[in-house]
């Protein structure tokens, strides 16, 4: 019975897979359990790594931590990776007290490193993963899954949303807690007319707070299609894997984008450090 603890973001549960998978892997038997959020279950449960999802991660108040002390105390859990590494998911230790399982987390040093990094070095620091090589990078994510988990009825995302000629992802909005730092819808729309005059239909995807975005540069270039607030996570990166070019300036989806397999750009605000 093994316990994995992952509470997001979105970018950072894309980047945990290859440990989630290594986890599998080593516990090929085992009942796997993930605790994380409402948010994430769906994601989860697609993946296919885990038996059993909890998403009680973030408890509110006294009765909540209670709830989900006592859950986590009934299912006797062998060994914790504890992949959050926060002190959030450092307190789920209370429930199995006095006596706490083996619980792999990440010192402050590991913890510093890029998350694909980080959660790899993770399992490799307690001897359960090949370590990375100097100058080699950390597996990336094998988003396969998420193909067969946005079919519907034997037809691809593609398909279900009539995407005939070949198209190139825009992924607009800005960085978490700076949504007035953001490339330009101008200059999204001039970009988008010069992927027409190229041969790609542009197709602007994000979350809904992007739609204004969207049709900003749907009014420059008609043929834009817009999906903001209408594709999840799981079928984003399922549609990324047959677009032609990602660009966009809302990290966590255009990272993602790349992680499935589409040649990509990331905008990023000059102070940032890529």
């Amino acid at each position: 019975r093994v316990l994995v603890i992952k509470l997001g973001p979105l970018l950072e549960m894309v980047q945990a897979l290859p440990a989630m998978a290594q986890i599998r892997t080593l516990h090929s038997g085992a009942r796997i359990t993930l605790l994380t959020t409402p948010t994430f279950e769906g994601f989860a449960r697609a993946s296919a790594l885990f038996d059993e999802v909890f998403i009680d991660g973030r408890p509110r108040g006294l009765r909540g931590h209670l709830r989900l002390y006592r859950r986590l105390r009934r299912g006797r859990f062998e060994r914790v990776y504890d992949l959050q590494s926060s002190p959030t998911s450092g307190n789920c230790r209370l429930a199995f007290l006095p006596f706490v399982p083996p619980w792999i987390t990440a010192p402050a040093e590991v913890r510093a490193l890029p998350p694909l990094d980080r959660y790899w070095r993770q399992l490799s620091d307690a001897g359960l993963a090949d370590p990375i090589a100097a100058g080699q990078a950390a597996p990336k994510p094998d988003l396969a899954w998420a193909i067969a988990a946005a079919a519907r009825g034997g037809r691809s995302i593609r398909e279900q949303l009539n995407l005939q000629a070949p198209f190139a992802l825009l992924v607009p909005g800005s960085m978490p807690g700076r949504p007035l730092v953001r490339w330009p819808a101008k200059s999204y729309a001039g970009l988008a007319d010069e992927l027409m005059k190229a041969g790609l239909t542009p197709v602007v995807a994000g979350g809904s707070q992007e739609a204004g975005l969207a049709e900003a540069i749907q009014r420059y270039v008609p043929q834009t299609v817009i999906l903001t607030g209408r594709v999840n996570p799981i079928e984003l990166m399922a549609l990324a894997r047959d677009a032609k070019l990602t660009v966009g300036s809302n990290p966590a989806y255009t990272m993602i984008a790349g992680f499935a397999g589409s040649p990509t750009v990331l905008l990023l605000p000059s102070d940032v450090s890529p």
